[in-house]
């Protein structure tokens, strides 16, 4: 009957459907199709929206998804086939690229047209219409920063292409957005087998491109050696061209060596980078070899030179709506300040990386500046807010070291609040880490040292202080990973008693060049030195001078932790000496500190203190953050 086969008709465009979009399937007028319609509404086969607040009013829909399957499967293949073109026909008529969920519609009648009718002579053309559409959707998804969508698009249109280099600049597309998403599983999948693809096609360009991206992958998780290796190949292979592939391939190749410590091999090579990206105006490469040099500046302690690097590469990419770049940019020189000591431009940066990363629904950035948080709250004293940001990391699914590892600040707030179990949660999730970045390995030293004290292990603490103390060599000692071993192998050698070693390690601070000292570590140079001479028994003046110089010193930095910590120790040095009321004014403060911080070993340790008791507590079970 008509109606019978207006229904296997409808069938084919899904469970519900405008008139216009069944005129065009059925190639009959509107006017012709209404009353058949209310027909069939009578006898409830379909139902109307007639909600004036649903966008689907006045459409039509099936009200049982069992009679359209049954509809649709009595459908020949044939005439599967052409309902299905003429529905994908109406569609892009009516709606063009305006929507994705559209093309995604308009992308599946491909596909089941072609599914109808595979060995057609069309076929071939049926489907690469299917992809066609589809790959537009996840274009405009990418677009819009909906990398998931992308994504999905993308894969959707992996399972129709059957052309090996057309799939394999697909995987390379695909792999971008599951980065982007924090899928490091899928997008190191679509990028194995972009370069697979790639080589297979002769395509030793784009081969190497999609091996810079595996690179990156590599670095994310921590397999930077593994990733140098994969990229020399591919560097050796195109060191003559000089072109804008060789650049993004230099680049990256470069930003694994430096991260590794080669930074003598990679001076030459981001240098060539640079000038190959700015000789091809290849923006994007240009802003992220920026980067790199800007992060070996630093190293190399020229700083002015460094920052100007990195401010220029933000402002170039912001300017362009480079937007990887601007987040790797802002998320160096948030790590930069904080380095430098000054941390409320380090969480400025952090939270506007944060917002970008957001907006662009850039997962992988967004988490990076979620532990970019971490390190400045924490050393502003800010302690539940750093904790709030690092349990957002720690409660998600996400385990990626370079992320991990921003989280050990947290460390020493656990142990300062006498909780050793969240500490040892906190070192776990570096458990296994291939700590192939050297910065890495300089964190968990210091981080690892300060756990071990506070378990009354200082012999064992001091030794595992002394990679990062090693590593400062490299880094220098306005590192912070570098700098915190510092203190604790200090810490570590005074709780042995070992009063020279610990004479010998403050010498590493004392003998910094101006331009390598770091406030922070000038300051606790003065409180760990005026310790010293407390336990030689020297000079009462010097002792007095350094203790204040050292408060003085963390309170222009807002480390109120710090200055509480350097107070009680001051103060339970003045009440030894009978100076009471000297002391208890510097006790008090710190104390109120302590409680607002609810660090409770410091707080029983103060109240010690106030009540004559001072020096019989370890320090080591109450190590300020």
């Amino acid at each position: 009957t008509v109606e019978r086969v207006l229904t296997q008709d409808a069938a084919v465009l899904g469970k519900s459907f405008p008139l216009p979009a069944l005129a065009a399937v059925t190639g009959r007028g509107e006017a012709e199709l209404q009353p058949l319609l209310d027909s069939l509404v009578r006898k409830e086969i379909f139902g109307v929206q007639a909600d004036p607040r649903s966008p689907e009013r006045g459409q039509y829909g099936f009200l049982q998804d069992l009679v359209r399957t049954v509809a649709y499967d009595t459908l020949s293949r044939k005439d599967r086939k052409a309902r299905h073109l003429a529905a994908a026909a109406h569609l892009s008529e009516a709606w063009g690229a305006g929507e994705d969920e559209v093309v995604e519609v308009i992308a599946s009648h491909y596909v089941e047209a072609w599914r109808a009718a595979p060995d057609a002579p069309d076929a071939a053309d049926i489907r690469a219409s299917g992809v066609a559409a589809l790959t537009q959707a996840g274009d405009r998804s990418s677009s819009l920063a909906a990398s998931a969508e992308a994504l999905r698009y993308f894969e959707q249109a992996l399972e129709l292409i059957d052309d090996p280099l057309e799939a394999a600049e697909l995987h390379h597309r695909a792999g971008d957005m599951a980065w982007r998403i924090a899928d490091f599983k899928g997008a190191r999948e679509h990028d194995e087998a972009a370069a697979q693809g790639f080589e297979q096609a002769g395509q030793g360009r784009s081969a190497a491109k999609a091996l810079a991206s595996l690179g990156g992958l590599d670095y994310q998780e921590g397999e930077l050696e593994r990733g140098a290796e994969r990229l020399r190949g591919a560097y050796e292979a195109m060191r003559d061209l000089h072109d804008a592939d060789f650049a993004e391939v230099a680049a990256e190749f470069a930003r694994l060596l430096l991260f590794t410590g080669h930074n003598e091999e990679c001076l030459p090579i981001i240098d060539e980078a640079l000038a190959a990206a700015e000789r091809e105006r290849t923006l994007m490469v240009l802003g992220h070899a920026l980067n790199t040099k800007g992060i070996m500046l630093v190293d190399r302690g020229r700083t002015e030179e460094a920052t100007a690097l990195l401010e220029h590469a933000l402002a170039m990419s912001e300017r362009e709506g480079l937007s990887d770049v601007v987040l790797r940019s802002t998320n160096n020189l948030s790590a930069f300040m904080e380095r430098w000591d000054r941390y409320a431009e380090a969480l400025r940066l952090a939270a506007s990386g944060l917002d970008v990363a957001t907006r662009l629904g850039h997962a992988s950035w967004r988490w990076k500046f979620v532990a970019g948080h971490v390190g400045p709250l924490v050393w502003m004293g800010r302690w539940d807010e750093a904790d709030r940001f690092g349990r957002e990391l720690i409660d998600s699914d996400v385990v990626v070291e370079l992320f991990d590892v921003e989280l050990l600040p947290l460390v020493w707030v656990a142990i300062a609040r006498g909780d050793v179990a969240r500490a040892a949660e906190i070192l776990r999730r570096l458990e296994g880490s291939k700590q192939e970045e050297i910065q890495v390995r300089a964190a968990l030293s210091g981080a690892t040292a300060a756990f071990l004290r506070a378990q009354g292990k200082p012999r064992e603490a001091l030794e595992a202080a002394q990679e990062g103390i090693e590593i400062r060599r490299s880094l220098g000692t306005q590192d912070m990973p570098s700098r915190l071993a510092l203190i604790e192998g200090v810490e570590a050698a005074m709780d042995l008693g070992d009063l020279d070693e610990a004479e010998r390690l403050l010498a590493v601070a004392v003998a910094a060049s101006p331009g390598d000292r770091s406030p922070m570590l000038e300051a606790n140079r003065g409180r760990l030195e005026a310790r010293l001479l407390v336990a030689r028994g020297g000079d009462h003046r010097q002792i007095e001078r350094l203790f204040r110089a050292a408060e003085e010193g963390f309170a222009a930095l807002g480390s109120s932790a710090w200055e509480a910590g350097s107070a009680a120790e001051h103060g339970e040095w003045l009440s030894a000496q009978g100076r009471a009321e000297d002391a208890v004014s510097l006790l008090s403060s710190a104390m109120s500190e302590f409680e607002r911080l609810r660090a409770t070993p410091w707080v029983a340790r103060v109240s010690r203190a106030l009540g004559g008791g001072a020096t019989a507590v370890n320090a080591a079970q109450a190590a300020p953050a």
